[in-house]
């Protein structure tokens, strides 16, 4: 069956650069807000989140939009971890109250949705998708999108994509943006240990949900005063490497490219040359995209290679090879009408 998201054609529903508006820049203040919740109470957002961090998240519909809907329960699943670390959670859409009462009722929602019926918000924020035209019944939605909102009410950081149907995992951004106490020892993980350094390669998320960008953390913990090399490495010397693929390599899986943290400088008394190292507790980030319909799990094959070094001598190059099993999830459509 044809939902309604699909038959909006494809160029009304994402634009078709990069050059589209996200709203308040970081730094900027958000706008100041008051909007009815699920219960048809006002929400001031100045006033609730008062000398708190706050969480925003500009979506297309609660009632049509399986992506959204998707995203909006993720939020609900991890709420416990955002009021943990003191942060707010609040979901702004152009769906009237009754609409965002329904899908609360249904889904076990507990935090703030907000409805912006006549958009006024949204076009304030100048985020109204201004590829439908006000003829269309999708007209008044925002390109979706999540502001996170420090305590003095600036914004710290948003994330925006062009193509809609693509979110930032609720368990990445906790932990990559938020920096908020957050485990994810329980998710899917494989773990792996060599002289001095042990490896762990592990899912932001339970399990890898459609289209959504979920990162896995490939971690090397190194003994004290060990460090492994990073790039530029002098000729003689093994660079630390990440390497992720899909057993299968399935269709419509994206393995992006691994982001590595900063290394430091390093000198070793009596060499020329300067070396980039790791120490301590390196994390590599490796960012996936499951955009695959036909499979309901998915191994994902890590390689590790390092070298691992003190001040005064080099141990032989180790490679380690990780397996993480990973269940993929699929999206929250709407139940068809009776």
């Amino acid at each position: 069956m044809t939902t309604e998201t699909e038959q909006l054609p494809p160029a009304r529903r994402t634009p078709l650069t990069d050059d589209y508006p996200t709203g308040p820049a970081v730094g900027e203040a958000l706008p100041a807000f008051t909007l009815p919740d699920q219960h048809g109470t006002p929400i001031d957002f100045q006033a609730a989140t008062a000398g708190q961090r706050a969480v925003v998240f500009f979506h297309r519909s609660a009632a049509w939009c399986p992506y959204c809907r998707t995203h909006l329960t993720s939020f609900q699943r991890h709420l416990d971890a955002f009021e943990a670390a003191g942060i707010r959670v609040f979901a702004i859409s152009n769906d009237p109250v009754e609409v965002l009462a329904g899908f609360a009722e249904e889904n076990g929602i507990t935090y703030s949705l907000l409805s912006d019926a006549d958009s006024a918000v949204i076009k304030r924020f100048g985020i109204l998708n201004t590829l439908i035209s006000p003829e269309e019944d999708k007209y008044g939605i925002a390109y979706p999108g999540v502001y996170v909102v420090g305590t003095d009410g600036l914004v710290e950081e948003k994330l925006f994509y062009r193509e809609y149907a693509i979110r930032e995992s609720v368990g990445s951004l906790l932990h990559d943006i938020l920096g908020a106490d957050f485990s994810i020892d329980e998710n899917p993980r494989a773990d792996a240990e060599g002289p001095g350094v042990r490896v762990s390669a592990t899912l932001a998320e339970g399990r890898l949900t459609f289209m959504q960008h979920t990162p896995l953390y490939v971690r090397l913990d190194l003994d004290p005063g060990l460090h492994v090399y990073g790039q530029p490495v002098p000729s003689g010397f093994t660079a630390t490497e990440v390497t992720v693929r899909a057993e299968g390599d399935p269709a419509d899986v994206r393995i992006l490219d691994v982001e590595a943290p900063p290394t430091k400088p390093f000198r070793v008394e009596g060499v020329g040359e300067e070396f980039q190292v790791f120490d301590g507790t390196v994390e590599f980030t490796v960012p996936i995209v499951n955009g695959n319909r036909e499979i309901e799990s998915l191994a994902l094959d890590v390689t590790v290679r390092f070298q691992a070094c003190d001040d005064k001598q080099c141990f032989l190059p180790q490679t380690k090879q990780l397996r993480v099993e990973v269940p993929l999830a699929g999206l929250n459509r709407p139940k068809p009408k009776a």
